[in-house]
């Protein structure tokens, strides 16, 4: 894994800015092969999904993320 922070330039400011305030997480529901429904977290920005991740994977992307808001970036 690449230790070295992404850098968004400039020209993409007002681009990401306004993605990053219409990102958003839900409730939702994952079934499997079989039919069984499952707990789940769904991404989205707007009204599109980005993700539909497990309970699990939520966990370890939410702790992802504090880490890295933690983090010192130079």
């Amino acid at each position: 894994m690449n230790d070295n922070p992404f850098i968004s330039y400039a020209g993409r400011y007002w681009q990401n800015l306004e993605g990053s305030a219409a990102t958003h997480a839900r409730a939702g529901i994952i079934e499997n092969p079989n039919g069984f429904r499952d707990p789940s977290v769904v991404i989205f920005r707007d009204r599109f999904c980005l993700a539909v991740l497990t309970v699990e994977d939520a966990t370890r992307l939410s702790n992802e993320l504090i880490d890295q808001i933690e983090r010192p970036v130079v």
